[in-house]
């Protein structure tokens, strides 16, 4: 079975980087695949740089003349898709591994998987060094399980991702469900995500180190939260909130990544004037302290019960910088 993949890449001002991305992709030993490189207003040389790369055919460029965020860019790319699966991947990250189309080929023409997960290591780009897994967790814990196992295992373990970008679903299941993302807020990936599992069927993943996620100085990972990010978590967490079963555990499983936010955003809420206003909110949606599978949750749980809103805020936001 020869699958098509539909490799979907925004771009937004990362000329110094975009030539690693593209490479990691035409250099695939596995060639039915298209790539959608979306210039998403970029004021840089990210353009011209794409305008290289573009044959008509498997790769296409898509332009958006006043940047809108990734999530209007992926949705342009997702809605010109065609291909059997889709892959996200962010414009200043790479695959590593030259036969992963291939291997993940062979894998989903066994297997016929809804949605495949797969390792990705930290790339700093100041040392040049690959750094540790964002999420080390056990492909072969994942794929001995249904879906609810596998959910289990991986909140349970801490290991439970919502990004996109180490994700390759099935296309029919986003484009016959309108999964598509919700912009104009930021952690769209968590809120997408929520969506997307609810939908899936069957959850694997495959071996190997396969995508660089690319450490900058400028990432996001390493930027303090401006409140935009603060807010809008908080919001699609409280719309949520009404419709949590804590007697249906595959939805408290689905649900792991935002109880972990709870958390985030409590640490988070110190490095603002309007804390305490802000913990009054948290206070609202107390109740995803329940979703405490992990031991990280568990710990912060306990910390909260005890030490007070206040006291453990400080503590986390610590923890969280690092």
């Amino acid at each position: 079975m020869d699958l098509k993949f539909s490799i979907i890449v925004p771009v937004y001002n990362t000329g110094q980087y975009v030539d690693d991305c593209v490479q990691g992709v035409i250099k695939q030993t596995y060639k039915n695949y298209e790539l959608f490189l979306v210039d998403n207003g970029s004021t840089d040389n990210s353009g011209r740089i794409i305008d290289q790369y573009i044959d008509g055919e498997q790769i296409k460029k898509l332009e958006i003349k006043v940047n809108n965020g990734i999530s209007g860019a992926r949705n342009l790319g997702l809605e010109n898709a065609s291909g059997d699966y889709i892959l996200f991947l962010d414009s200043d990250d790479f695959y590593m591994d030259e036969t992963f189309f291939f291997r993940l080929n062979v894998f989903l023409g066994k297997t016929d998987a809804d949605l495949v997960t797969f390792k990705t290591r930290a790339f700093h780009e100041e040392s040049k060094r690959y750094g540790a897994y964002r999420s080390d967790f056990d492909i072969d814990e994942i794929n001995k399980h249904n879906k609810m196992g596998a959910l289990r295992y991986l909140v349970s373990s801490g290991t439970y991702e919502s990004a996109s970008w180490d994700k390759v679903i099935k296309r029919s299941i986003l484009i016959d469900n309108q999964l598509y993302f919700k912009e104009g807020i930021r952690g769209e990936d968590v809120e997408w995500f929520y969506r997307v599992i609810k939908k899936v069927e069957t959850f694997m993943g495959i071996k190997g180190d396969v995508l660089a996620h690319r450490v900058t100085k400028t990432s996001t990972s390493q930027q303090k939260w401006d409140f935009q990010i603060w807010n809008d978590f908080y919001t699609f967490m409280k719309e949520e909130y009404p419709n949590i079963n804590y007697k249906d555990k595959e939805q408290l499983f689905m649900l792991g990544n935002y109880a972990n936010y709870w958390y985030i955003l409590l640490g988070m809420a110190v490095i603002y004037e309007n804390k305490q206003e802000l913990f009054e909110k948290l206070k609202k949606i107390n109740g995803y302290r329940k979703i405490n599978f992990s031991r990280k949750n568990k710990i912060c749980n306990a910390l909260v019960t005890f030490m007070g809103m206040n006291v453990s805020s400080k503590i986390i936001y610590k923890y969280l910088r690092g």
